[in-house]
């Protein structure tokens, strides 16, 4: 949840940068105000990519670990068991 309002946080700065600059008459401020917003979403694409690379690999984790829980599902239905006397 904290990363959902730092991201909120970052486009809405992107947001004012923007407005500022389509207020403005001044070229310095313009450029300014758009370097500040390119390098804001950048940052937030960046952010985003290397989500999406740590949910591919938790995924293949997840189908790992779903596997091993399906063989040891099928050794123990394999398996005999015996009361304390030896008979099942």
């Amino acid at each position: 949840m904290e990363n959902f309002v730092n991201d909120i946080q970052e486009l809405e700065q992107v947001r004012h940068f923007l407005i500022k600059a389509s207020t403005s008459n001044n070229a310095d401020t313009i450029n300014a105000c758009n370097g500040l917003a390119l390098e804001k979403l950048n940052k937030h694409i960046d952010a985003m990519s290397l989500n999406k690379v740590n949910i591919e690999f938790l995924r293949k984790q997840m189908d790992k670990v779903l596997m091993d829980i399906e063989e040891l599902k099928d050794a123990n239905r394999e398996i005999h068991y015996k009361n304390g006397n030896g008979a099942q």
